[in-house]
């Protein structure tokens, strides 16, 4: 469930992150100014451009139609002719998939969260 947030709530959350960014960038430019390794800008804006690039490529070439779960959904939703007999079965068993999936989002809104109960995570981070 996305929860549409409001212009100021967005500023209210990303201003402190800016400003934590922001005194480390300038504190950070103010040192290695001293230790006359301005130069250092210079590569850390190339990797930034790099890795801008790369991520901006590889989510390029994503296709959503290609990934499994759209395909297993499609095949679900949209049985080939083949299967028109066992269409009936297929709508039930995904009528009680998405019955179980509901029950389980409901039960998760009544977890405790994680640093409510320390025991419970860390008892669940240990290897058995």
């Amino acid at each position: 469930m996305i929860i549409p947030l409001q212009r100021w709530q967005w500023v209210v959350l990303i201003l402190p992150v800016l400003i934590v960014l922001g005194f480390l960038g300038i504190a950070a430019g103010l040192q290695l100014h001293h230790w006359g390794l301005s130069w250092i800008w210079a590569v850390v804006i190339l990797g930034g451009w790099a890795w801008q690039s790369l991520l901006g490529h590889w989510l390029r070439s994503l296709d959503p139609s290609t990934t499994a779960a759209t395909a297993f959904i499609q095949e679900v939703s949209s049985p080939s002719p083949q299967a028109k007999s066992g269409s009936a079965t297929a709508t039930i068993l995904c009528q009680e998939a998405e019955a179980q999936i509901q029950q389980i989002l409901i039960a998760a809104r009544t977890d405790v969260l994680p640093w409510e109960d320390w025991t419970q995570f860390f008892a669940a981070a240990k290897p058995s």
